[in-house]
């Protein structure tokens, strides 16, 4: 009698498996500004053991229906650890406050905090400025045409990322009766956030709070 065996082969089905990595942005941070035309260096930490993947720059409120304003890197290589990558925006990207910068890892996507960019070819003047509030300033040469002491109308805006003591227009030592001080003008930011205008002796102040808020003084 012959006796047939079967044998029964088992198979084990092992699912796909998405690797999950993090990256923490460094910057770009809430509410920073920038101008187009500008470098600017994004920083970050992840633990993404070498792979490759895409940085684009992406507009909108909404986290599920972003548009793509422009693809910056189509094939970066992520490693584990601190990288960064200098980016120069366009000039045709227009002033907004709800840009994103987006990392593309696999199905996985990285979001940054909300950033300014403002068009520098939008202001009256044909352009912006943007100071860190550190030791950058704009001087203009000494000039009678400065040495106002009856009236004058001076009108900025201002948006205010950090309540720092700063001056942004400062005429209150060169100008008018230096002996006495009482001369001149001045326009500045105060570490509690009030901005202070000063003509002689006279000022008024209002609050300024720190956000993505221009304030026009």
């Amino acid at each position: 009698m012959i006796k047939r065996l079967t044998y029964f082969i088992s198979v084990l089905m092992v699912p796909s498996i998405t690797l999950a990595y993090y990256i923490y942005f460094i910057t770009p941070t809430t509410s920073v500004s920038y101008n187009t035309g500008e470098t600017v260096v994004l920083e970050w930490t992840t633990d993404a053991p070498g792979v490759y993947g895409s940085i684009a720059l992406y507009q909108g409120m909404d986290i599920n229906n972003l548009t793509l304003i422009q693809t910056i890197e189509s094939n970066f290589y992520f490693t584990s650890g601190s990288q960064s990558h200098s980016w120069t925006i366009p000039s045709s990207v227009s002033t907004g406050s709800d840009y994103r910068i987006q990392f593309t890892i696999g199905a996985q996507s990285f979001n940054s905090s909300f950033f300014s960019i403002n068009n520098t070819g939008s202001g009256a003047s044909g352009y912006s400025l943007s100071f860190d509030g550190d030791d950058d300033y704009v001087s203009i040469s000494n000039s009678d045409n400065f040495d106002i002491v009856d009236e004058l109308t001076i009108t900025v805006w201002v948006q205010p990322i950090q309540e720092k003591h700063a001056s942004i227009i400062d005429r209150l030592v060169d100008s008018g009766n230096e002996d006495t001080g009482e001369g001149g003008y001045r326009l500045n930011i105060r570490d509690d956030g009030e901005i202070w205008a000063t003509f002689g002796t006279s000022c008024c102040n209002d609050i300024a709070n720190t956000s993505t808020n221009f304030y026009d003084v």
